[in-house]
């Protein structure tokens, strides 16, 4: 399953709650200021696949951090298209 996340770290922990939701197999797409989470691999169950929006790490001037990947427009369009679930979306 494809979960997008979009929100910035936060004190609320919504990040965690998301995370605590995801299983071995899973992708976390982060987009928009959900790149800033890319860093807190400390956090991902083991197993969950993470995808970073390569337009939003560049508009914000950032690196994708070692055991994030890199991925397009056009990648995430195809990810989610080609996955038999739909994605839930945070």
């Amino acid at each position: 399953m494809i979960h997008l996340y979009r929100d910035p770290p936060d004190a609320t922990g919504k990040l965690c709650r998301v995370l605590r939701l995801m299983a071995g197999g899973d992708t976390l797409l982060l987009l928009g200021d959900g790149v800033l989470c890319a860093g807190r691999r400390d956090l991902i169950p083991e197993g969950v696949r993470i995808c970073v929006l390569g337009e939003d790490l560049a508009a914000r001037g950032l690196e994708c951090p070692a055991g994030a990947e890199r991925i397009s427009m056009g990648d995430l369009v195809r990810l989610v298209a080609e996955d038999p679930e739909d994605p839930v979306s945070w």
